[in-house]
């Protein structure tokens, strides 16, 4: 059944976030238990399901499709060969006894987590991720626009939930769609998904992000992006493609965070959010993912999946 209008397939896109643990596993069954409990959510509120198979991405680590794939075992020999050295050293400070397990925990969030931040918003580590993810994501959406080759095309609507590091991920994605980049810079493939966007057979319906890193990274990348910020300039959510859409109400961004998630922050100071309607654009959500667990970082930064309040939402505003 799909969303809404039926001229539409409903698709989903998850794009994961950084991974800070020794053993990187798939992503996969994570998101597949929240998509599950979002569709029984939609049915709850008498909202029809998403019809297409989602689209699930894996980068950084050995279920990644280009050089990324190495990101999570050099992280993993850079980690080893500190600690071993640290556990070589003796240095007494009683007073420091009692925060070094706070130390241990930082340095493993620092090497796991902070790096595959640090690797994609690098020029090599960006181009590395990007031509593999971009690739990966606009081929996915053009096979379900014309599944086999099948005409004609059908026209596919996306909603996308990015997770931390994935929020930039489907950001970036976003803005190379909807301007239309021809540059060499660019996956030759994003080319064929604007395409689409320009015939009216692709739309992106919402956007999702949880735990974004976005409002930090997003205007510090370059020199512009900082005049913009000091200056008081926005950006419009028409470049990432959240342009009208016939039977398809704001907020069409909705940005999940909790304080405790020192990942995460607010996005709308980013954007001209106001809407025709009434309501943003663009949404700041601020949830409490409660409990002693949720309250800890870097348990925090992944329990929006698992979030009774995260899911409700998503079905209130879908």
């Amino acid at each position: 059944m799909e969303a809404n209008n039926n001229d539409w397939l409903e698709v989903a896109v998850f794009i994961h976030g950084i991974t800070p643990h020794a053993e990187v596993k798939p992503h996969a069954e994570t998101q597949k238990k929240f998509y599950d409990r979002l569709n029984a959510a939609l049915g709850r509120k008498n909202k029809a399901a998403f019809a297409g198979r989602p689209i699930m991405v894996e980068w950084g680590w050995e279920r990644s499709l280009d050089e990324d794939q190495h990101l999570a075992e050099a992280e993993d020999i850079i980690k080893g060969e500190v600690f071993t050295a640290i556990k070589r050293t003796f240095d007494f400070a009683p007073f420091f006894l009692v925060l070094r397990p706070v130390y241990k925990l930082s340095r493993k969030v620092f090497y796991y987590g902070f790096n595959d931040l640090f690797y994609y918003v690098s020029d090599e580590g960006e181009r590395t991720v990007r031509g593999n993810v971009f690739e990966y994501l606009s081929r996915e959406i053009v096979f379900r626009s014309r599944p086999f080759g099948k005409s004609p095309a059908r026209k596919v609507s996306l909603t996308f939930f990015a997770h931390s590091a994935g929020s930039v991920i489907a950001h970036d994605l976003l803005y190379h769609i909807f301007r239309g980049d021809r540059s060499e810079e660019a996956v030759e493939v994003v080319h064929e998904v604007h395409d689409l966007f320009r015939r009216g057979l692709m739309r992106v319906r919402k956007l999702y992000t949880l735990g974004s890193p976005l409002g930090a990274l997003t205007m510090i990348r370059n020199n512009e992006l900082i005049r913009k910020l000091r200056e008081g300039e926005k950006f419009r959510p028409e470049e990432i493609g959240l342009l009208p859409a016939e039977g398809v109400y704001n907020p069409r961004w909705v940005n999940f965070w909790d304080k405790d998630d020192v990942f995460s922050g607010p996005v709308e100071f980013m954007y001209d959010v106001r809407g025709e309607d009434g309501r943003a654009v663009v949404e700041d959500k601020y949830v409490d993912l409660g409990s002693f667990l949720g309250d800890l970082f870097p348990p925090s930064h992944n329990k929006y999946w698992t979030s009774r309040g995260v899911i409700n939402y998503v079905a209130e505003t879908f």
